[in-house]
């Protein structure tokens, strides 16, 4: 409630678009978006929120009972709100119980999901509209497990397919959930050797993946591209690791600084080989923390297949 409701406050008139992350149920860890008495959590919200998109011009659409959405805040453009975690292996939708309405599992929901995106993207290209995805949890491989974070790859198949046949729509992917500063490019079905977009993460304010605590802001060309960022960050707020503070969000790296600039980020990490990509990533994959990542499926996570 606090975080929701402090949030409006913080962003006055700014559009803001929420995706849904396992942390949020009301349920519990990977729960479904409604619990048992049919709530969620943006029922939390004060009244007349705006939520799932505050300030927005126009909500195109909105399951309010499983958490995505499609939204407008400009001429031209879509947002496209994913529920990803009822994608996730980790996800309880067959085991807690439901609330009245809900009487899919969790294929039949995913299923039913990707059926609206696709409409979705159909819809933003019949109005000449440029779209981006955004999602907690997104498709490619845990870093952590060297496991799918999606539970079937027949789902990814279809993000894939969909990211194929509406590239010229989708001109940015954007994600949570690692905890890291990564990108992670779209292979092609009708081409392997090439990316129909690239998705760009936003690191974790949690530590607790030994990471510095970030967020980012991405700067966008008249086509809604993403052409770079800038990474905010601190050292930890904690004092487990013995490190001192500093103030929130008072250092920074930008993408172009480390990757190299193109036209634009797309252009930019198209261009490279895994193992380019990877040796510029991993610089600055734990956000510049004291401590390296051990992980040894950091480069396995890049490309999406």
């Amino acid at each position: 409630r606090t975080v929701l409701n402090e949030l409006l406050d913080i962003a006055g008139n700014i559009p803001v678009f929420y995706a849904p992350g396992n942390n949020d149920p009301r349920g519990g860890d990977y729960y479904p978006y409604s619990d048992v008495n049919c709530e969620t959590p943006l029922d939390l919200a004060r009244s007349n929120s705006g939520y799932p998109a505050p300030n927005s011009t126009t909500i195109y659409n909105y399951d309010a009972a499983y958490g995505y959405y499609a939204a407008s805040a400009f001429d031209g453009h879509r947002v496209i709100g994913l529920n990803s975690v009822m994608f996730s292996g980790s996800h309880n939708s067959e085991y807690d119980p439901h609330c009245s309405f809900d009487t899919l599992n969790q294929e039949e929901e995913s299923l039913k999901q990707l059926k609206w995106l696709r409409e979705e993207l159909e819809a933003a290209k019949t109005m000449n509209q440029k779209a981006y995805l955004i999602m907690h949890i997104p498709p490619g491989i845990d870093a952590y497990k060297g496991t799918g974070m999606w539970k079937q790859q027949a789902w990814v198949d279809s993000l894939l397919m969909f990211s194929d046949d509406y590239s010229s729509t989708i001109s940015g992917v954007f994600f949570g959930h690692t905890h890291m500063d990564e990108v992670r490019r779209f292979t092609r079905p009708s081409d392997p050797s090439s990316f129909s977009a690239i998705a760009i993460s936003a690191p974790g304010v949690s530590p607790i993946f030994k990471n510095n605590p970030g967020f980012k802001k991405v700067y966008i060309n008249a086509d809604y591209e993403p052409i770079d960022f800038t990474t905010h960050y601190t050292s930890r707020i904690d004092s487990v690791w013995g490190i001192n503070n500093t103030a929130w969000g008072d250092s920074s790296y930008t993408f172009s600084g480390n990757y190299g600039s193109g036209n634009t980020i797309k252009e930019t990490l198209s261009q490279m080989t895994a193992e380019e990509l990877y040796q510029k990533m991993i610089q600055k994959y734990m956000v510049l923390s004291v401590y390296q990542s051990t992980s040894t499926h950091v480069k396995q996570g890049i490309t999406v297949d």
